[in-house]
């Protein structure tokens, strides 16, 4: 499962941003945790788009972030 976040910097404050983004981390752990199948990754691809999903390259229980920028 992968959740995708597309913010604008110019009309979002960081803590929007920070909001929007631990309402996805918190959706996808719930799923995780019915499922057990895996751990949260959350990606930044640009300051304005970030991808939130569940691996199993991630332990289960865990969130790791990555910085594509």
């Amino acid at each position: 499962m992968q959740l995708v976040i597309r913010i604008s910097p110019e009309t979002c404050s960081k803590r929007d941003v920070d909001v929007r983004l631990n309402e996805a981390i918190d959706t996808a752990m719930s799923m995780a945790t019915r499922e057990r199948s895996g751990g949260v990754l959350v990606t930044r691809h640009s300051p304005a788009y970030f991808t939130v999903s569940i691996t199993a390259e991630v332990p289960y229980g865990w969130v790791r972030e990555h910085d594509e920028t």
